[in-house]
């Protein structure tokens, strides 16, 4: 044979020739007597044919591994009806006079087992089809390989006007390099079978080596995992490459045709590159994966019934790029351009902007399921039907739904109002939605809903279901001034200003309280939390609570703001605002915001109570003027009758005469401290009494009592006492102080506090008080013998029946 010309050699021709002497050399002539159809005479030159239109890259060529052992050693791959279809595609119709591979016919005989193959029961009139599956099976070698091999070494599958050489020596076996082919072998079935032998023989199966009838080592020539030169081309001067051998199926090609091509021979493809090269390996690598796939990868049974109706290698799949893998009670195989998938539910091609999304969501182990369909048209793509669903492509891409989803979806009018779909369905719950150009669609135990439009917009932007708002409880309904559709924890109102997530509470109450015309649009979303909810509208703002739903507005809601609103010390809105004489007022869990022509303000906790209690706005202290302020570890809070004085001692107004003396005296940052009760009314007066003291107004004015003086007061009996009222502050005199009363004065020196009053005390002040020779008293007037009697530090001063005495020391 001519290696290099497209035909392949045998190593070791001779021996193996013996071995099969021994077995059957009757089967051998009475197959010549049989098959061989014409005479050397009339046999023709080989006529090459056209290469098919190549898929294959001769780069990808792997001098070590040609093909796997899987593939080339499973004779299972294709039923006879599967070959004689392949045969008629690669020669729709014969030249006239010829007879093509697709209409082959002879008569075969049997040939009893060997190690190598099964018994082959001959019978009269087998096609090639026929002969090659029965071969493959017998054998154990790819149908594949063998038609493969046909064409390398003769043209037969593509040739459309065979000739009766190209029968006689259809797989060139028995045709070495060095002589030229033996008669012995001649004929399509004899060649075969002996090829396949030949193939499988190579090996070195059980049953064959040392001590058998087949006793030649193949096993010895480019041994399996070991490196061995192999040349380019029967001309050793050609030189050749060192190539580590990966398997049986690369070996046994080896064995049959001994030459690798060279980097010339694959960068010609189906081309001739020079006499140095040979093409037999090349070309058997450029068929097979032309014509099924790489020759690396299995694709059988439903898998490769499917591959193979859609066009195999030449369809949109091209070519393999790993084995069928077995998965969760069905096979999948991967291929360049998609997949395909098999179950109890068949095999189906998954591919494209579907197959992208199926494999995104863990294919046949999501919700979908396995394929049980292939891809059809739509108007806007197309789609794909799986156990749970289905996939559809549009120009945005390609969405999962699932079937509940789905059967929503086609339901009448649904598809026309929502649109296409815009993202994949979820399950929540139990239930599942799915989101589309023209809303969301939503199905589950409490039913099929839809959220579209502006409201559909603003569900999916709060996050749909899965958001704070839950499920749709009905559809959109009218409202004043707009549309709301309820969900199970919150509603969305929306106007010509838009749509916008609330509580259902609020949706009630924006509906209740006039809605647009009243409260305006919607400024912004809710805000939803356990405790309530709220949201800002034109108007105002609306909050809900357990104490109810309310409008917070003008400058109340500016004032409420302004302090943290529900956050803040005011806390949740009990009322609506409420109009009273001269402004406005509205009551919340932490206090009052009190509106008038001063502004608005704040009257909260303690001081809230106190306001209240003493009559509130209507009361002596009427609207206030200011926010309390934290002041000296309290509050205080200015109103126009006067303040609040709030700290662990109480809350307690400080107004009239007592307010402004307090505020002039510092109010709590005095020495007077924090009121401890309110001013109390007297005869003639009032006072209030302080931490530090105490202030006292009568017609003279206020004033403070305080000190030592203030407790030397108190023991005289206040202003009810001897006393009477103070008609002046504590006072600093000389080294000491003074505090003017009614009726007399009280002096504080280191020598002690005492009261200075009647005669005494009028001549004691007449000449100077503590500033005068006499200095402060050493102690109150006392009765000596009838007279009245006080000492002073300088002198005394006495008071009988004879008159008044001042003696000096």
């Amino acid at each position: 044979m001519r290696s290099w010309a497209g035909e392949t050699g045998i190593a070791g021709g001779t021996s193996l020739g013996e071995e099969l002497a021994k077995t059957a050399a009757t089967a051998l002539r009475r197959a010549f007597a049989i098959a061989l159809t014409v005479t050397l005479a009339a046999i023709v030159a080989v006529v090459s044919s056209p290469a098919p239109a190549q898929a294959a890259n001769a780069g990808d060529f792997q001098a070590g591994n040609i093909i796997s052992d899987d593939v080339f050693f499973n004779g299972g791959t294709m039923s006879e009806a599967k070959i004689q279809s392949f045969l008629n595609s690669k020669v729709p119709s014969c030249r006239s006079g010829y007879t093509c591979l697709r209409d082959y016919r002879q008569d075969t005989y049997t040939i009893d087992a060997t190690p190598m193959c099964a018994r082959y029961d001959g019978a009269r009139n087998e096609t090639a089809a026929r002969m090659i599956y029965k071969v493959a099976v017998t054998c154990g070698i790819n149908p594949q390989a063998l038609l493969v091999m046909l064409q390398k070494e003769q043209g037969l599958v593509n040739d459309d006007w065979p000739s009766a050489r190209q029968y006689r020596s259809a797989m060139g076996a028995g045709c070495p390099d060095t002589a030229d082919c033996d008669v012995n072998y001649y004929g399509f079935f004899n060649q075969l079978h002996y090829g396949a032998y030949l193939l499988k023989r190579y090996t070195q199966p059980a049953g064959t080596g040392a001590g058998t009838e087949y006793s030649s080592r193949f096993d010895l020539s480019y041994p399996v995992g070991r490196t061995s030169y192999i040349q380019y081309n029967p001309n050793a001067a050609c030189g050749g490459q060192n190539v580590y051998i990966t398997n049986q199926a690369t070996h046994a090609l080896y064995v049959y045709t001994p030459y690798t091509p060279t980097s010339a021979a694959l960068a010609a493809g189906y081309g001739s590159a020079g006499n140095c090269s040979a093409y037999g390996n090349r070309n058997f690598f450029l068929y097979f994966t032309d014509w099924f796939g790489p020759a690396q990868f299995l694709t059988t049974g439903w898998i490769g019934d499917k591959y193979y109706s859609i066009g195999g290698v030449t369809s949109r799949l091209g070519m393999p790029l790993e084995n069928e893998q077995a998965v969760d009670g069905g096979a999948v195989q991967d291929f360049a351009g998609g997949s395909i998938y098999c179950s109890a539910a068949g095999a189906y091609v998954v591919r494209g902007w579907i197959g992208d999304k199926y494999a995104a969501l863990r294919a046949n182990t999501s919700y979908l399921g396995w394929p049980i369909a292939d891809e059809e048209s739509t108007t806007s793509g197309a789609r794909q039907r799986f156990q749970g669903g289905q996939i559809i492509t549009t120009t945005r891409g390609a969405f999962a739904l699932a079937t509940p989803v789905m059967d929503a979806y086609q339901a009448a009018g649904v598809a026309k109002v929502l649109g296409t779909p815009t993202g994949d369905s979820q399950q929540l719950n139990g239930s599942y939605f799915a989101e589309f150009s023209g809303g969301t669609l939503l199905v589950g135990p409490k039913g099929t809903y839809t959220a579209r439009g502006s409201i559909g917009d603003k569900y999916r932007d709060v996050g749909g279901p899965s958001s704070w708002l839950g499920w749709p409880l009905g559809k959109a309904r009218s409202m004043k001034g707009g549309t709301v559709q309820d969900f199970e924890n919150g509603s969305i109102i929306a106007t010509s200003a838009g749509a916008f997530a609330t509580s259902t509470a609020i949706a009630v109450g924006y509906d209740k309280m006039g809605g647009r015309a009243v409260v305006g649009d919607p400024r912004r979303d809710g805000v939803v939390k356990s405790s309530g909810s709220s949201q800002v509208f034109k108007n105002g703002s609306i909050l809900a609570s357990s104490k109810g739903t309310f409008l917070v507005r003008g400058w109340i809601a500016d004032r409420y703001a302004l302090l943290g609103s529900q956050t803040g010390d005011l806390g949740w809105p009990t009322s609506n605002e409420k109009a009273i004489s001269g402004g406005a007022r509205q009551t919340f869990t932490g206090g009052t915001v009190v509106s008038s022509a001063a502004g608005a303000y704040a009257v909260i906790g303690a001081i809230a109570d106190k306001y209240k209690a003493d009559g509130a706005e209507s009361g002596a202290l009427g609207f206030p003027l200011a926010d309390a302020v934290s002041k000296n570890s309290g509050r205080e809070q200015r109103f126009q009758g006067g303040k609040i004085e709030s700290s662990k001692a109480g809350a307690w107004s400080v107004r009239g005469w007592i307010g402004d003396k307090y505020s002039a005296l510092g109010a709590s940052s005095s020495p007077l401290r924090w009121p401890t009760e309110d001013e109390k009314s007297l005869p003639n007066g009032a006072r209030q009494t302080f931490k530090g003291g105490y202030i006292y107004s009568s017609a003279a004015g206020a004033f403070e009592s305080r000190g030592w003086i203030g407790d030397k007061f108190q023991a005289s009996g206040g202003q009810s006492g001897y006393l009477g009222y103070p008609i002046s502050d504590e006072r600093p005199i000389g080294s000491g102080v003074m505090q003017s009363h009614q009726y007399g004065a009280v002096l504080c020196s280191s020598a002690g506090t005492f009261v200075v009053r009647g005669w005494i005390g009028d001549r004691y002040l007449a000449l100077g008080g503590a500033t005068s020779r006499l200095g402060f008293p050493l102690g109150d007037e006392r009765q000596s013998g009838g007279d009245a009697v006080q000492d002073f530090k300088g002198g005394r001063i006495v008071v009988n029946a004879k008159g008044i005495t001042v003696t000096y020391k």
